[in-house]
């Protein structure tokens, strides 16, 4: 569950960058689906190394808030409008701020829980 389930969003993370990378380049096309691939199979990869189900939910967790929250910079370095250049396209600023929203949130709801911070799941006692 948690390969597919925070695997997915750190695999578009990705694929993401890969769009925002390739473009300049021409080579979108193929790049963009690559990533996401090659990120799908790191996260499964991931899955068969974390030690523990937790290890992992907070590894791809943070490295996908670290991604979301840098890919403002990254399309802007990439070669990308500025804000100012923007004017005319409010979608970009919106579409980074909501970018940059959704890595910090991501990254800010991890510190309460860390792998070592997880409670253990409730066992569950039947009378006798």
């Amino acid at each position: 569950m948690t390969v597919v389930g925070f695997g997915l969003p750190f695999a578009l993370a990705f694929s993401a960058v890969g769009f925002l990378v390739a473009m300049p380049r021409e080579t979108a096309v193929f790049w963009t689906p690559a990533a996401f691939i090659i990120a799908s199979a790191l996260a499964i990869v991931g899955g068969l190394a974390a030690r523990s189900n937790a290890q992992l939910d907070y590894g791809l967790k943070a490295i996908t808030g670290v991604t979301l929250l840098v890919l403002p910079f990254v399309r802007l370095v990439s070669g990308g409008p500025g804000w100012p250049l923007a004017a005319g396209q409010p979608i970009i600023i919106a579409i980074d701020i909501a970018m940059a929203a959704a890595g910090g949130w991501m990254l800010w709801s991890l510190r309460a829980n860390s792998p070592g911070n997880v409670a253990p799941a409730p066992v569950l006692q039947f009378a006798e």
